[in-house]
């Protein structure tokens, strides 16, 4: 195991409690003797752990005086510990797709990042599966590989302004998570977890700021400072172009049919109310 990628060792469960520990603030370092580094860490009492962190970033050893720790080696508080050490040496988190990258910098170049999402699902499934299928102990494996490849999409500015190419790598996700629900041992539901987190993604960085921009048009064309006259048309169509929920084609309706008896240009409204609703 490694401080530059721990969490591919430790239970999920145990994973996000180490975590909650750690954002808040409940460890205090104490000390390093060499390679080893000591934690107090408050919880329904005081912990006291040491970990083994040598050089090249392995961790040989990882001790708490709990009594989880006694029974099943890796507790929430050393994971807590783990998230304090990295932040604290400024360890970069690796990951299987920073791995992939960093050995495919053809690909990287060409920016094909549909190429980019398949070449690495494909190195992944080379390792996970057998004989076609995934095991139990593999199918986490296969979640963090959906979960970094949307990671990757979030923090890439070129893919998040292009909704077309991102709905398009999302829908990849769906089929790979589609295919491989039938040749699994799904027991922990990653299957199902990964498909909420690519549906979620898309809610979030695609429908949500289509909403926004009908939100914005609609208190630009609403706003009793703007002096508009004909300008309204086109931007009464373009608003429509951004309705996402049945309270937005609403909105749009209402303020449509009270400008049509006000405005002078009601042949023209009337024309777009009908075309729109």
């Amino acid at each position: 195991m490694k401080i530059d990628n721990f969490e591919y060792y430790v239970d999920d469960i145990i994973l996000g409690r180490g975590r909650d520990l750690f954002e808040k603030d409940s460890v205090s370092y104490r000390d390093n003797i060499g390679a080893n580094w000591y934690f107090i860490l408050k919880g329904t009492k005081l912990y006291h752990i040491v970990i083994c962190l040598h050089k090249n970033g392995t961790i040989s050893f990882a001790r708490c005086d709990c009594a989880y720790a006694e029974r099943f080696d890796i507790c929430k508080h050393i994971v807590a510990c783990l998230f304090y050490l990295r932040n604290k040496l400024g360890v970069k988190k690796e990951t299987m797709l920073s791995k992939f990258l960093n050995k495919n910098t053809g690909l990287v170049k060409e920016k094909d990042y549909l190429k980019i999402s398949k070449k690495f699902a494909q190195s992944i499934f080379r390792k996970i599966q057998h004989g076609g299928f995934i095991e139990y102990d593999y199918m986490p494996v296969f979640a963090q590989m959906i979960n970094e490849l949307l990671e990757y999409y979030e923090n890439n500015s070129e893919i998040l302004k292009d909704r077309e190419l991102l709905l398009k790598l999302c829908l990849f996700l769906i089929n790979t998570i589609s295919k491989t629900k039938y040749n699994c041992d799904d027991s922990n539901g990653e299957i199902t977890d990964s498909f909420f987190a690519v549906t979620h993604f898309i809610e979030q960085n695609i429908l949500i700021p289509a909403t926004t921009l009908f939100s914005l048009i609609y208190a630009e064309l609403t706003n009793p400072k703007n002096e508009y006259d004909f300008e309204r048309c086109p931007l009464i169509e373009l608003a429509s172009k951004f309705i996402q929920t049945d309270i937005d084609r609403q909105r749009l309706e209402s303020y449509l049919k009270n400008l049509i008896e006000t405005s002078e240009y009601q042949e023209y409204l009337q024309t777009i109310y009908n075309d729109l609703f």
